[in-house]
């Protein structure tokens, strides 16, 4: 799953051995994927939680690829 984020997100994730987590890379996408662990932290013992950490990360990518008009 991590290296799904890291693919999808274009972020490192360094992993240290007393659990802190280390983000780097693109600022408007660090707080996604402090979030989708902070997900991944909650959600750990249910299953098909890759497809819907993949799937948070997709409809965030169409959804700045496809802004939505505001109506005044």
């Amino acid at each position: 799953m991590i290296s799904m984020i890291e693919k999808e997100t274009g972020c490192h994730l360094f992993i240290g051995q007393n659990g802190r987590i280390w983000i780097t890379g693109p600022p408007q996408q660090i707080p996604l994927v402090a979030g989708l662990i902070k997900q991944i932290e909650r959600e750990a013992h249910t299953s098909g939680l890759t497809n819907r950490i993949l799937g948070i990360i997709q409809e965030r990518d169409r959804s700045k690829s496809h802004p939505q008009e505001i109506d005044d």
